[in-house]
């Protein structure tokens, strides 16, 4: 991370040509609905992610979505969800 300005202005233009996947921005989004306490918004969004991760072939999408259900309750829709993510 930089902590000149010079030094962000540098690193600006990599930043802006890294381009997210559609799978790892919905594995962002379940992680802020974690911390939200939005279970159900967390799971739909683990399971979108998940399956958009092995449509497209990125695995370190897969293994992200994989992670974050640790964080997660032991409710049924999560249960559900850890059981889809391991196939």
């Amino acid at each position: 991370m930089a902590h000149r300005p010079q030094e962000a202005e540098a690193a600006l233009p990599q930043a802006i040509a890294t381009r997210p996947s559609p799978a790892t921005s919905l594995v962002v989004l379940a992680k802020v609905k974690v911390d939200t306490d939005e279970v159900d918004a967390a799971v739909a969004a683990l399971e979108d992610a998940f399956l958009v991760a092995r449509a497209v072939g990125d695995a370190r999408a897969a293994a992200e979505a994989r992670a974050v259900p640790r964080d997660l309750p032991g409710c049924a829709a999560v249960r559900s969800l850890r059981e889809q993510l391991r196939s």
